[in-house]
C-alpha cells in the first residue's frame, strides 16, 4: 500500500508551501528532510533499499515494492512523499512515501496541470 489519494493531494498542498526564494527553499527542503528523517522507519537501513536500481523494469517493480513495505510502516509516509514531490525534478531514482520515482513524478506533473491548485501555484509560479 502507498500513501493514499487523499494523502497524496494533502503532501502536495504542503509542497505547495515551500518558499519560491531559492535560499529559502533550501532551508525549507533540508528542514522537511530532517524532519522526515528523524522519524522515518528507513532510518536505520541501508540507503539503497529506498534507491532505484538502474535494472529492468521488472527488477525495479521488485525493489520498490520491497521498499514500500517498510513505507507502509512508516509514520511520516505522507510527508517523505512531500519530499519527493519538491525534489520531483532531481530526484530520478529515490522512493518517497512508498512510490517509485515515476509515480513521484507522475503525482508532480498533475500538480502543475492543476488538478492539485496550491501546487500547481508554486510549481509554475
Amino acid at each position: 500500500m502507498n500513501v493514499p489519494p487523499a494523502d497524496q493531494h494533502q503532501a502536495a498542498a504542503v509542497a505547495a508551501t515551500m518558499p519560491a526564494a531559492p535560499n529559502l527553499r533550501a532551508a525549507w527542503l533540508a528542514e522537511l528532510a530532517a524532519a522526515v528523517h528523524a522519524e522515518a522507519a528507513c532510518k536505520t537501513r541501508p540507503l539503497d533499499e529506498f534507491v532505484v536500481p538502474l535494472a529492468g523494469r521488472a527488477d525495479v517493480a521488485r525493489h520498490v515494492r520491497t521498499a514500500a513495505t517498510i513505507c507502509d510502516q512508516c509514520p511520516v509516509s505522507t510527508p517523505c512523499l512531500t519530499l519527493g514531490i519538491c525534489r520531483s525534478s532531481g530526484s530520478e531514482f529515490g522512493i518517497y512515501g512508498g512510490h517509485s520515482p515515476e509515480a513521484v513524478r507522475v503525482i508532480a506533473r498533475t500538480a502543475r496541470a492543476g488538478t492539485h491548485t496550491l501546487v500547481s501555484r508554486w510549481l509554475t509560479g
